[in-house]
């Protein structure tokens, strides 16, 4: 087979890397497309956490600063999207039959509902171990019994 020169790059490796582009093109399409709900959700969930911080912050009259909050908030969007987009790649190229997808954006959901629930107890003297909140939803599944007191705590005054 002889190949066409046109230029510094041949018509074999045009055609190589235009079939590519058209494959790689079609692949993201169809990982965005697989991720649109989870993000749609994630988005709604890291919003209530931004208000819910803000919230917390005015009741217990810690100092809000938009900026912190929305560096914040778009870190937190732009981390989600990244490991989503990941995920669902990964999805699509098992031909979406693992479900990573559903159970690493679950995952992503439960933390931003931790964050939720800690904001909404941290103005009532509450505090929340994640830690040993898993420990105990693990210890749950295992037959230990789930007992409240072993992760959230009462807090004193000076935050201790």
């Amino acid at each position: 087979m002889t190949a066409y020169t046109t230029g510094t790059t041949s018509v074999a490796a045009q055609t190589l890397t235009g079939g590519f582009a058209v494959v790689a093109a079609a692949f993201l399409k169809d990982s965005v497309v697989e991720m649109i709900p989870w993000l749609t959700v994630m988005y709604v969930a890291i919003l209530t956490d931004l208000v819910s911080a803000l919230r917390r912050c005015n009741l217990t009259g810690e100092g809000i600063r938009i900026s912190r909050a929305v560096r914040n908030t778009m870190g937190k969007a732009v981390t989600y999207t990244s490991f989503t987009l990941l995920v669902c790649m990964v999805e699509v190229a098992c031909q979406r039959t693992m479900h990573l997808d559903r159970w690493a954006c679950l995952v992503i959901i439960l933390v931003e509902i931790c964050s939720i629930i800690s904001n909404i107890l941290k103005p009532k003297g509450y505090d929340i171990d994640i830690g040993r909140m898993i420990a105990a939803i693990i210890g749950g599944f295992f037959g230990k019994s789930l007992n409240l007191s072993d992760f959230i705590r009462k807090i004193n005054k000076k935050g201790k």
